[in-house]
């Protein structure tokens, strides 16, 4: 059974590979803002971030999440909110930006997972940004994630994004690649991740690189770091009861300047629990 989920990952990963290969240069990406939502490794997500980290992720557990953020800068909360409802294998997000490279910023997530074998979880997500600057304006994102956790130690995922590669300038837009790994200590409290992202066709010298850590410091206290080759980097701590959670977690560049800060709060139920 273990073999056979293997070789269901190989080919899967295969044939998205062929749909997204590209022979154009990686020189038409659509870069989404990084306001509201903030950074978790595919290969560790779970619900609610799923949604739009990984929406392999959706399928893992069986509980509804309701969650709520907005964004800390400059010393003030800004208009920047979003918030994401996730439940039974599905979930839907929005988040609003005041200004985007000048522009009032809207968008809409849709994603659904499912496990398709004791270790295999495959989900897709539509994306559709309702306002944005230019050609951000209307435009539409399909992706689709793999999630593939051999034992309680070691997962391993991978993200295709923009696979309708809509135009931009009159070209067809870069599709996306993530392909991430995860660590988890025997005793479950770090977890050690890294990832790699480039564009479909774009040589793996351009790609970019992610390393972090999930840390469980005490009882309910989870501590979040992560760093990339460009020096940006995020950390976050986050306090979780039996169905609440809070949480933050700001993001820096590499001269230390402070680029945001999303709060968060949420609820948790199990579902079929009364």
């Amino acid at each position: 059974m273990k073999k056979k989920l293997q070789q269901s990952v190989i080919i899967i990963t295969q044939l998205l590979l062929l749909f997204t290969a590209s022979n154009s240069p990686a020189d038409n990406r659509i870069d989404l803002p990084n306001d509201v939502y903030y950074h978790r490794f595919a290969s560790a997500v779970q619900s609610p971030e799923a949604i739009w980290t990984n929406p392999a992720g959706l399928g893992m557990e069986r509980k509804l999440n309701l969650q709520y953020m907005m964004t800390f800068r400059a010393g003030d909360f800004t208009d920047d909110w979003g918030i994401v409802l996730t439940g039974d294998g599905i979930g839907m997000a929005y988040r609003k930006i005041e200004n985007f490279l000048g522009a009032g910023y809207s968008e809409f997530i849709y994603g659904a997972g499912t496990a398709i074998g004791q270790y295999l979880y495959l989900g897709g997500s539509y994306r559709y940004i309702k306002d944005g600057f230019d050609y951000y304006h209307k435009r539409h994102f399909w992706n689709i994630g793999i999630l593939y956790r051999s034992s309680s130690q070691i997962s391993l995922a991978a993200l295709f994004s923009n696979l309708n590669q809509g135009k931009k300038d009159d070209l067809r837009s870069d599709a996306e690649e993530l392909y991430s790994a995860s660590y988890q200590t025997k005793n479950g409290k770090l977890t050690l991740s890294i990832e790699m992202t480039l564009s479909s066709g774009q040589n793996l010298t351009f790609a970019k690189y992610n390393y972090g850590m999930d840390f469980l410091i005490k009882p309910n206290w989870i501590i979040y770091a992560n760093i990339n080759n460009d020096q940006f980097y995020q950390i976050g701590l986050k306090y979780s009861l039996s169905d609440y959670f809070v949480g933050a977690q700001g993001r820096a560049d590499g001269g230390n300047h402070h680029l945001g800060t999303t709060v968060y709060t949420g609820y948790i139920k199990t579902l079929g629990q009364k």
